[in-house]
This record gives structure tokens, C-alpha cells and sequence, in this order.
């Protein structure tokens, strides 16, 4: 369903997930995204857990952290909730 939170989250994990899970070479073999930057089929769970957790966006890349309100759209969005 194509509502103003759905395009927030796409625009979120475009900005933010992109730059390391697109195409094959996805770090963590978790690929998001097809290797022209579309937004695939992946586990939305997987990402949800990743994105509650604090696991993802990975620490060693603070110019991604995620505000906390972006992190529960996200988690609430992916999640189905």
C-alpha cells in the first residue's frame, strides 16, 4: 500500500541502507536492493530486527545512524505493524 509513511521508508532506506546493500556484493549478503538501486525483496523482518536492535545502520558508519523516529517508522513499517 502506497501511503506518505510507506514513501518515507522507501525514501529512509534509500538514503540510508543503499549505499551497502545493493546487488550481489551486498555487505553481510543481505541485499536490499537490485543492482540498478531498486528497492528488491528481501526479509522485512530480518531488516526490522536489524533496525530495532541498533544492529543496523552498522556503527562504523555514523553519517547513516537513524533518529529515533526514523527507527520506529522503519521498525513499525517493515514489521507490518
Amino acid at each position: 500500500q502506497d501511503s506518505p509513511e510507506s514513501a518515507a521508508v522507501v525514501a529512509l532506506l534509500t538514503n540510508k541502507c543503499a549505499v551497502c546493500h545493493t546487488g550481489p556484493a551486498s555487505k553481510g549478503r543481505f541485499q536490499m536492493f537490485t543492482p540498478d538501486g531498486q528497492l528488491g525483496d528481501f526479509d522485512d523482518a530480518a531488516a526490522a530486527e536489524s533496525i530495532r536492535t541498533g544492529h543496523m545502520p552498522h556503527s562504523s558508519r555514523p553519517d547513516l545512524r537513524l533518529t529515533q523516529q526514523e527507527k520506529d517508522l522503519a521498525v513499525r513499517l517493515l514489521s507490518g505493524n
